[in-house]
């Protein structure tokens, strides 16, 4: 499997999972996703996930409370 492809297959993985539930790695895994792999994609959603975090949903940086 290539890294595209595999890219791809997190992607679902993370969508199912954040509307359904479920563990991303065991999903990924299941559909032939090398460990290395989930856990670079991990960690890179991770990063977009803390960097989103800090702006609200019109764009604006959120003010602390």
């Amino acid at each position: 499997m290539s890294e595209q492809e595999a890219k791809k297959v997190f992607s679902h993985a993370v969508a199912l999972s954040r509307v359904f539930g479920g563990d991303i790695r065991v999903m990924c895994m299941e559909r032939g996703v090398p460990r290395e792999l989930v856990e670079k994609f991990l960690r890179e959603q991770k990063m977009w996930d803390e960097g989103l975090a800090k702006f609200d949903w019109d764009g604006s940086i959120k003010k602390a409370e």
